[in-house]
This record gives C-alpha cells, sequence and structure tokens, in this order.
C-alpha cells in the first residue's frame, strides 16, 4: 500500500470519507489506477489464527489472482494405498474471469499445487520440478 494512501486513511473522519468517495470516482474513470495501487494478485492470511482448524480462506479481493491462504490441519490421506494422516494446507485461489480465462487458470492452478508439494524454493539454488510432456507451462519459474 502506498505511504500517502496509508496516510489518507489516517485523517479524521469526514475527510478519510472524501477522499474515499474521489478515489473512487478516479478508479471508476480509470481501472488501471487500481491495478498501480493495489497489484493484480493478493495474498491474505486468513487461517494464520485458526491453528489446527481446517477450512478455506475466502476473501473478496479486487484482484485478478486472490490467494487466501487458509489453516493447516491434520487429515487422512492415501500415501501408497495405505490411509495415514497428513498435514494439509487449505489454500484458495480465485481469478477474475474477465481477465483471466479457465484454462490458463487452471494450468496456473496445477502447477502451483506440483511446485507446493515438492517444497520449491526451500533448499538454495533448486530448480523447479518439470512439467509432464503433455501438459503446457502454465508460467515461467
Amino acid at each position: 500500500m502506498p505511504n500517502w494512501f496509508r496516510t489518507a486513511m489516517l485523517l479524521p473522519w469526514p475527510l478519510s470519507r472524501l477522499f474515499r468517495v474521489l478515489l473512487a470516482m478516479a478508479v471508476s474513470r480509470d481501472p488501471a489506477r487500481i491495478v498501480s495501487m493495489a497489484g493484480t494478485v493478493g495474498v491474505s492470511s486468513v487461517g494464520m489464527f485458526g491453528e489446527g482448524h481446517s477450512g478455506w480462506g475466502l476473501a473478496a479481493m479486487g484482484h485478478s489472482l486472490s490467494l487466501p491462504v487458509g489453516s493447516a490441519a491434520w487429515k487422512p490421506a492415501v500415501v501408497d494405498g495405505q490411509i495415514v494422516p497428513r498435514e494439509m494446507l487449505h489454500l484458495t485461489v480465485s481469478f477474475d474471469h474477465d481477465i483471466v480465462d479457465g484454462g490458463p487458470a487452471a494450468r496456473f492452478t496445477r502447477r502451483l499445487v506440483e511446485l507446493i508439494e515438492s517444497g520449491y524454493g526451500l533448499h538454495e539454488g533448486e530448480h523447479a520440478p518439470q512439467e509432464q510432456a503433455d501438459s503446457s507451462p502454465a508460467f515461467v519459474s
């Protein structure tokens, strides 16, 4: 968040309300302004206070891609044909379908899951796992 925006929100009530109205008018005329202020990807850690509780995070963000991270909880999972307890992370991925088409969004989500499950980025100098030959790349890492 830009410093000028943070400062404007600290103004007394009538002035901060006036600022919000003027900002809404400016954004409605030029949507690129909100992108320049807020970016295109929003990440929120809504589950950081829900330790041990399962649940998905839902956040109404005005971004092209929103990633609310829910809590991590122990759940049964099938590993090598046996049911064993595993810690599962609840991650919601939502796209603005006015901007992002469903096909690329699904490929991006599949690749994101692959990278998270492989622990990509946890070790220095590690390369991303290779994608399967039949799938088109969702993004370059």
